[in-house]
């Protein structure tokens, strides 16, 4: 079996999360069995990190970013828009790649015939929408519902995760698989050097590895250990992670908390330093409000560490009873969650039962259960129901700038969109219509309505339908709006060959076959 899988969220820098450390130890699980042959897909800014990490058997295959063909810039943007579109189109078919995996949830490079296997990592933006702005949650929800349209298997990191993600989108259980993470083995090496550079002494701090977004909950931790700090002056909090540029923000906050003098914000370490400062830890504090499964849970039970962690979400599930669970939300249980750590001490009983539940996340179990799955969609995709579906277009009829159809059993059938471009947003729009291989351009005037009308192609038709140029409410129209827009849709109808109609309306968050 020859498979591709889509790296291009990973980052050298760290900033996607323990979910690059996850998709690089999966990919040269599997690139070990004998049965499977690995091609990456990558793009510049990380294919020599992965050329440096992944096993030589793996092939990588840049899928965008730049890449010098002539030395003349126009040239080589010429050249380049050229090859990314032919990439886009047939890399995998020429490959012969049999099946597509997406470890990161997004199957961009899908190609008609290939089935897909995605993983699903969390649902967060269902449960905290505040955290993220409007053109984030459209991009989440709209990719979520290509997944549920589009993707063959998905795994689930939890059982938290897999429940969440089929009730929510209303994808069958049956397709949908829980494979947790397995154990990391991304520290080898230790530079206990960074222990005197932040002048730490062992097994007398706390850690929190973690990227500093919303999440994460750090501003309820630093508040809970302020308190704790108050009657425990030599308490000190180690938190590792990208700050995302928010470290002038923490450092300001530290010190209206008086406790800059025992926090420590790393910025970007080494996996030599982050092994050293673990492995050094007291015990490791884990406030998040959401995790889809907690990666620093499972390597503090590896280094046999104290742990006092959140009992929300999926953590509880990936973690054991020797864990000091509490509520994230409320500073008092974290600041017991703390006291915790400082005033215990590891037990034989406590590493029995780490290494119980250690066994669940073996490399060897992640890799031959992402093998198993993989034969599973194989074997299945000639019997896969493709779900029809319509995404890109909000409850009040205005689209986002890229609308998609997912249509079966229509071939012959004539789509009709009926649209009309605000004249405010400019003269006209450009609105680029694909199905599967066939484009077609339109240039709808703005200010009337237009009507778009095309001959559906294939027995599973996927439609799409791209606006050039999208506008912002709060911009063009100073209103609180931050939405990204395309176009009004007022009616969206099949008329098939015996001139039956069939219409689309608006229902909650999608329009649906009525």
């Amino acid at each position: 079996m020859k498979i591709a899988v889509d790296v291009l969220p990973i980052r050298s820098d760290g900033s996607a999360g323990g979910a690059a450390g996850f998709a690089v130890e999966l990919i040269a699980a599997i690139a070990k069995l004998p049965d499977i042959e690995v091609i990456v897909l990558c793009g510049s800014w990380n294919r020599d990190y992965l050329r440096n990490i992944l096993p030589a058997s793996v092939r990588l295959i840049q899928m965008e970013g730049t890449k010098s063909y002539t030395g003349i810039a126009a040239a080589d943007r010429l050249i380049q828009k050229i090859t990314k579109r032919l990439r886009r189109q047939n890399t995998l078919k020429a490959n012969h790649v049999d099946l597509l995996f997406c470890p990161f949830g997004a199957a961009v490079f899908q190609e008609q015939g290939i089935p897909i296997v995605s993983t699903i990592l969390d649902i967060q933006h269902e449960f905290y929408p505040q955290f993220f702005d409007a053109d984030e949650l459209e991009h989440r929800k709209k990719f979520y519902q290509a997944i549920v349209n589009r993707v063959e298997r998905v795994a689930c990191i939890s059982n938290f995760t897999k429940e969440t993600f089929c009730n929510t989108y209303g994808y069958d259980p049956y397709r949908a698989k829980t494979i947790y993470i397995a154990i990391q083995n991304r520290f080898q090496e230790k530079d206990l050097s960074i222990l005197e550079k932040l002048r730490l002494t062992e097994n007398s701090y706390l850690v929190y590895p973690a990227n500093f977004w919303e999440h994460k909950n750090h501003k309820l931790l630093l508040n809970a250990f302020s308190m704790y700090v108050t009657k425990h002056q030599n308490a000190r909090l180690v938190l590792t992670g990208n700050p995302l540029e928010q470290k002038p923000y923490y450092e300001k906050l530290l010190k209206q908390l008086h406790i800059q003098d025992q926090v420590v914000i790393t910025g970007y370490l080494t996996q030599a330093e982050l092994y050293s400062i673990l492995d050094g830890a007291k015990g490791l504090i884990y406030p998040s409000l959401f995790e889809g499964f907690g990666i620093p849970v499972v390597e503090a039970m590896q280094m046999k560490k104290l742990i006092a962690c959140s009992n929300l979400t999926s953590l509880p599930e990936i973690g054991c009873s020797s864990i000091h669970y509490f509520n994230p939300k409320k500073p008092d249980e974290i600041y017991d969650g703390i006291a915790f750590l400082y005033s215990r001490e590891m037990t034989d009983e406590i590493r029995l039962e780490y290494d119980k539940k250690l066994k669940m996340y073996e490399t060897g179990y992640m890799a031959s259960a992402y093998r198993k799955l993989f034969y599973e969609t194989l074997k299945d995709h000639a019997s896969y129901v493709f779900q029809q579906g319509c995404s890109g277009i909000y409850t009040d009829g205005w689209s986002s700038g890229q609308i998609e159809i997912f249509l079966k059993g229509k071939k012959g059938s004539m789509l009709e969109i009926q649209c009309t471009y605000p004249p405010f947003a400019g003269k006209r729009a450009r609105v680029i219509y694909r199905e599967n291989k066939y484009k077609k351009q339109y240039r709808v005037p703005a200010g009337r309505k237009f009507v778009i009308r095309e001959k559906i192609q294939q027995d599973q038709a996927c439609i799409s339908l791209h606006i050039a140029k999208t506008w912002v409410p709060a911009v063009k129209l100073r209103n609180e709006d931050q939405r990204r827009l395309g176009m009004m849709v007022h009616e969206l109808m099949i008329k098939d060959e015996n001139g039956a109609k069939t219409f689309w309306e608006k229902q909650q968050d999608a329009w649906i076959q009525c």
